[in-house]
């Protein structure tokens, strides 16, 4: 880092104090400045402040305290130089440095008469030179940024000093200090020829990683430099040196009082527990010990009665007046509830009756501070019946804190004579196993009691008891009076009960001889032995089963019941069988014979032929019957052959099989069928058909057409002839063939025919003629006129406004051979409306009495996909009905703005407000421009949108956004990205974009592509002066929005200005002229003009491309010369090689995507060299 030297001095306010020495200090803090453009640096100033002195080693130390102008800013390193009077002070050191910063040890001293020096040292002085510095080691720390509020101040280090005769302390010492940053020896330069010293500072960071700052470089990219402290007289002229500084003074020892204990204190439960503490000694550097003073005694609340606390505060006052104090503090906080103070009361008592438990005597109760405290209302609680259990009353006494004391006295109501009552009458069921009826208190008809009715209730059903049919049931009740005073009365349940069954034993089976014999009817005397308990049983039919057969068995299982006097019952079965056959057997028909050849032998009767025949009782038998006579029919003769199938009980059918044989040695006949002539070219000969065959016979029935083969065709010119083949059989394959000629003509070339001429149409969207075979003029054939068709209408290809259409004819001769012919269908076609962007709303200013304004509009520029620009007339219309250039009234007047293109295409109209207010309006700013970097294409490099990509804004990258980068959020630091070198531009409308740390696009519009830098000057040349400056959004459409509004109040609203615009990586452009403020609106468009050029410059302007201008890309290191600032080189690629393979809003970044890589690369090759006529002075 180079070291620039700076003119230095010392300024302050004159302070008229006396003391007995004076004691000089010249310490230098040096400050790198550029000359003649200190006004736009960064300005680090910094001051002493807070000085102490220590009696007790006579210790004298001063802090340093810094600030800065421009936010963000961290001390990197500083030179620390100075000189003493050694008779008065003995440099000890720097300390107490702040977190992160590290000293390194000063340079042996240097020990120099000055005569005759400004500073006004005596001639023979001593004085001691010093040099030393302080440096940022540790960047792990938190930042120590350098405040820029008013009045905000950091502090970085100490000085220290031994005094060499501290007797000069209780007078008042006052050090005179001067920061001289060197180079010039007048009005306080120190030591001519010396190399001067230096403040650097770090930039703020350009990224956080989980709130981690990451920077840039690691080397310091500022320097800096300022004045401070001279010190004036009344007359604002530089004085004499010597006076003292007040913020440096001090009156003996600088170091308050300690205190030997920390604040104390305890709990008690009652003021009155309270007494005075003891409090601590204290000591100061000049005196072993301090007794305090009594300052003051607060009680919160106040009076206080109950809970709260009392703070006694003591204050210690030092040798030097400086003071400290101690505190001790009660807690009045109760923890003991209260309690009984006259001993225990009488808490029980027995009554007979309730009305006799009356209010009880009450006892004494106190809180723990001795308050008595007042009965509270009594809780009453009644147990038990009217005649009996308890009555409580409870009460709680409370004291003030809450806490609590119970007492309870409880009443016991006692009534002992139980009711009377007698036992109901028995109840005796009639019926076998009868149910006893549910229990019933209501059967006890006379229960009694001294106190009241009481209460029947039933108990329980007691065992059954049984003795011999009979069982009994005692039902027990309850009889409570009101005092649970109770008798039980009892009840007996009686009835008859029979649950065992009656005995018996099956009957003995039916077997019935003979088929098919009928079972006797039912018959209960077949069951013999039947018998019970309690009496004879009774025997009945029940239901006879159904039957079921096994073979030729048939069973069925007859049921009857036997039931006793109380329905106990049983039931007995008993079989009956017999023999069951009328089922005849089966069998199926043998299949017929049928002899092969003719006139064969019929083969001797089989019975094996029947092959399946069955029967439910066993196997039948088959046997041949007869073989009827033969019939014929034509060549066919039969023979029906009969066999019987008979089962074991004769139950037969019979079955037939039929024998056939054929008889026949006669030949069919036939005729050859006519030929067949096909007409038209290459036709197709049809399939063979039997059918052609039409008069086939034969004597023994109808013969077989068949088709045999088509010989070989034989041509002869256009005709060629098949001779097809049939043969003819009858059914003992006796066989004739006939034949068949199949004649066609044959012709296998194409016609000819040319395309017909193109048809143009004139006109927009005209409709195309219908088709029409006749344009086909030359069509021709080998064999006669072909004829022409229309075939198809292809789809229309459009290209800008023109529409083709492919019309296809067909050209086919008499055998079908075809060929394609094909004509064009040209028109014009455009459905399309033209487009007119709308002009920006205008507020006009007038002053306080006039009622209108002159101001002539822009006409806007229209677009359109068939018509040129320049040949489309746009037109607007006021809604006050006036022309254009007629004054603008108070109020809101709207232009509608329209045009048609050359088909009659109308513009969506489009509406500007102009406005006309009384005031003095600021400037409102209508530009637009188009940066390289967002419209060229990112990844072929070549391609160029007429609308810029947002993808920074997309991304979450652009100033104040964060993004979510796989669980890790790195945010772009909040702001504008003007305010570093060269622009120094300190607007803060980037702090309305900040997304805290938290992923998400901090509120910034989709449409945002980044930030730009806008300008006016009064001329193009050097010594031009800027006359105003904002930061502005650019929006993807080019359009430049103002967030916090162009403040040009002071501006001539009837002047002419140039408009620059600045990007952070792009070549500055200005307007090619001055431009006029009309109605406080300036109104320019980069994007359809050339930018500007000096005259007789091989400097560029902007870009241009399609009809369309926009700011060359590829400027990323701009630095405050005049080259590297404005012109593309090899400080630009340097960027990019810095930045290469990283991600974020980045200067490298040259085509905007986010991704710094080799197309950005791409793009400064493409234009490295170009430089612009935009001058900087900065």
């Amino acid at each position: 880092m180079k070291e620039i030297f700076a003119l230095c001095g010392s300024t302050g306010v004159q302070n008229k104090v006396f003391f007995r020495r004076s004691l000089l200090i010249a310490v230098v803090f040096c400050f790198c400045i550029f000359p003649a453009v200190a006004q736009i640096l960064p300005v680090v100033t910094v001051r002493f402040n807070n000085p102490r002195y220590a009696c007790d080693n006579q210790t004298y130390r001063v802090d340093a305290e810094f600030r800065s102008d421009k936010p963000g800013l961290r001390l990197y390193s500083m030179n620390v130089r100075f000189c003493h009077e050694t008779t008065a002070l003995d440099y000890l050191g720097l300390g107490e440095l702040a977190p992160g910063y590290t000293r390194y040890s000063p340079n042996p001293a240097q020990e120099e008469f000055w005569e005759g020096t400004p500073f006004g040292f005596p001639g023979t002085s001593a004085v001691t030179y010093i040099n030393g510095a302080i440096q940022l080691a540790d960047y792990t720390e938190d930042p120590i940024l350098l405040p820029t509020g008013n009045g905000e101040w950091v502090k970085l280090f100490s000085i220290f000093f031994k005094v060499m005769d501290p007797g000069i302390i209780a007078n008042g010492f006052c050090p005179v200090l001067i920061w001289d940053l060197q180079e010039v020896n007048s009005n306080g330069g120190f030591k001519i020829g010396s190399d001067g010293v230096t403040i650097t500072c770090l930039d703020p960071p350009l990224y956080y990683i989980d709130g981690e700052p990451i920077y840039e470089q690691s080397k310091p990219v500022t320097e800096m430099a300022v004045q401070f402290n001279w010190i004036y007289d009344n007359d604002g002229n530089p004085a004499t040196y010597g006076y003292p500084v007040p913020s440096v003074c001090i009156y003996g020892d600088t170091n308050p009082p300690v205190v030997s204990e920390s604040d104390g204190s305890s709990k008690v439960e009652c003021p009155d527990d309270i007494v005075e503490p003891e409090y601590p000694f204290a000591s100061d550097n000049c005196s072993e010990q301090l007794t305090p003073v009594l300052e003051s005694i607060i009680d919160t609340p106040d009076p206080l009665s109950c809970e709260g606390t009392r703070v006694y505060t003591y204050k210690y006052t030092g040798s030097t007046g400086l003071t400290a104090y101690w505190k001790y503090t009660y807690h009045i906080l109760r923890t003991t509830p209260p309690r009984e103070s006259g001993g225990p009361a009488l808490t029980a008592a027995a009554v007979q009756c309730q009305d006799d438990a009356l209010t009880p005597q009450l006892p004494e109760i106190r809180d723990v501070c001795g308050t008595i405290l007042k009965a509270p209302e009594p809780v009453v609680t009644h147990s038990g019946g009217e005649y009996g259990g308890t009555i409580t009353y409870d009460y709680v006494y409370i004291d003030c804190a809450g806490l609590e004391y119970p007492w309870r006295f409880t009443y016991t109501v006692m009534d002992d004579q139980p009711p009377t009552a007698s036992n109901p009458a028995d109840i005796v069921l009639t019926g076998c196993n009868s149910t006893f009826p549910a229990p019933d208190p209501l059967v006890v008809t006379d229960e009694a009691d001294n106190c009241g009715v009481p209460v029947v209730a039933w108990v329980s059903d007691g065992p059954p008891v049984t003795e011999g049919c009979t069982e009994t049931v005692i039902r027990t009740y309850s009889v409570t009076d009101g005092c649970n005073n109770q008798i039980r009365v009892t009840q007996k349940l009686i009835r008859m009960v029979d649950t065992q069954a009656p005995t018996a034993s099956n009957p003995a089976d039916i077997v019935l001889t003979g088929c098919n014999s009928t079972f006797p009817a039912p018959d209960p005397l077949v069951v013999t032995d039947e018998a019970d308990n309690c009496g004879v049983p009774v025997v009945a039919w029940v239901s006879d089963g159904p039957p079921v057969t096994e073979g030729c068995t048939e069973t069925v299982i007859r049921t009857y019941s036997v039931t006793d006097g109380c329905n106990n019952q049983i039931r007995v079965t008993q079989k009956l069988i017999r023999m069951v056959d009328t089922q005849a057997p089966t069998a199926s028909n043998p299949a017929d014979i049928v002899l092969t050849g003719c006139n064969s032998t019929f083969p001797a009767p089989d019975p094996l032929v029947v092959t399946d025949e069955a029967d439910n009782c066993g196997v039948p038998v088959v046997a041949w019957v007869s073989d009827g006579p033969p019939v014929t029919e034509g060549c066919t003769e039969t023979v029906i052959r009969t066999y019987s199938v008979t089962d074991g009980c004769n139950n037969q059918i019979r079955v037939t099989q039929k024998l056939i044989r054929m008889v026949d040695t006669q030949a069919p006949t036939a005729s050859n069928p006519a030929d067949i002539v096909l007409t038209g070219c290459n036709s197709t000969f049809p399939a063979p058909d039997p059918l052609v065959v039409t008069d086939e016979a034969d004597n023994c029935g109808v013969p077989v057409v068949a088709w045999v083969s088509d010989g070989p065709p034989v041509t002869e010119g256009c005709t060629e002839t098949v001779i097809r083949t049939y043969s003819v059989t009858d059914g003992c394959n006796n066989q004739i063939r006939v034949t068949q000629k199949l004649i066609r003509m044959v012709d296998t070339q194409a016609p000819t025919a040319s395309n017909p001429a193109d048809i143009v149409l004139t006109g927009c969207n005209s409709t195309f003629p219908a088709p029409d075979p006749l344009v086909v003029t030359d069509e021709a054939d080998n064999c006669g006129v072909p004829v022409v068709a229309w075939v198809s209408d292809g789809p229309p290809v459009t290209e800008g406004c023109t529409e083709t259409i492919i019309r296809t004819y067909s050209v086919t001769d008499g055998c079908n051979n075809l060929i394609r012919v094909t004509q064009k269908l040209i028109r014009i076609v455009d459905g399309e409306d033209p487009v007119i962007p709308c002009p920006a709303d205008v507020v006009l200013w007038v002053s306080a009495g006039e009622t209108s304004t002159t101001w002539t509009p822009v006409i806007p520029e229209a677009f359109d996909n068939c018509t040129a620009s320049a040949t489309l007339t746009v037109t607007g219309v006021r809604s006050d009905g006036k022309p254009l250039i007629d004054p603008w009234p108070l109020g809101t007047t709207t232009i509608t703005w329209n045009t048609e293109d050359g088909c009659g295409n109308s513009a969506v109209s489009c509406f500007q407000k102009v406005t006309v207010t009384v005031g003095e309006g600021c400037l409102t700013l209508v530009a637009k421009v188009f940066l390289e970097g967002a419209l060229i294409d990112p990844v072929t490099s070549t391609e160029y949108a007429t609308v810029m990509r947002t993808t920074l804004n997309d991304l979450q990258m652009l100033p104040g956004q964060a993004y979510d980068n796989g669980g890790t959020i790195i945010q772009t630091p909040a702001g504008q990205p003007y305010n570093t070198a060269p622009w120094f531009y300190d607007g803060q409308e980037g702090m309305f974009f900040d997304a805290g740390g938290t992923a998400g696009d901090a509120g910034y519009p989709a449409e945002v592509v980044d930030w730009v830098l806008v300008s006016l000057r009064n001329t193009a040349g050097a010594g031009y002066q800027k006359i105003c400056e904002k930061a502005a959004l650019l929006l993807s459409d080019g359009t430049i929005r103002m967030v916090e509004g162009f403040d040009c109040c002071d501006l001539d609203m009837n002047g002419s200005y140039y408009l620059v615009v600045e990007h952070r990586n792009h070549l500055p452009v200005m307007s090619h002229e001055p431009v006029q403020v009309a109605g406080a609106i300036l109104t320019y468009d980069f994007t359809r003009q050339q930018s500007y050029v000096e005259a007789g410059s091989a400097m560029a302007g902007q870009k241009e491309y399609g009809g369309y201008f926009f700011m060359y890309g590829g400027n990323g290191n701009q630095y405050t010369t005049s080259f590297s600032d404005t012109d593309i080189n090899a400080d630009d690629k340097t960027t990019w090689e810095l930045n290469n393979g990283l991600t974020g809003y980045r200067k490298g970044d040259y085509n905007m995507n986010g991704d710094t890589n080799s197309n950005d690369e791409i793009l400064w090759q493409r234009n490295n060299g170009r430089g612009t006529s935009v001058i900087r002075d900065y």
